[in-house]
């Protein structure tokens, strides 16, 4: 199972925008943990995030920050084929 962490401001329309991607780009079709981190909460990870909010982790990886490429975040889960998102058999 795939882990996506966002990193986020609430209410900030680039972090809103972030989450309806996923939402309909990865929900439906992967099998994924989607954690949302408030970063005005921690100020260690507002400092480290907060410039570049919304920040997306893929699997702990920093994929996306500011905003979301969504066929970028899609070809991150599709197979070598193209034909079905990786990890669903």
């Amino acid at each position: 199972m795939h882990k996506i962490t966002l990193m986020v401001k609430p209410k900030d329309p680039a972090c809103l925008a972030a989450r309806r991607v996923i939402d309909l780009i990865i929900t439906p079709h992967v099998a994924a943990l989607i954690e949302e981190v408030d970063i005005t909460k921690d100020a260690g990870l507002e400092a480290q995030y907060g410039a570049d909010a919304p920040v997306v982790l893929v699997d702990d990886v920093v994929e996306f920050r500011k905003s979301i490429d969504p066929e970028r975040l899609a070809r991150l889960f599709y197979d070598d084929l193209g034909e079905r998102f990786a990890g669903i058999s």
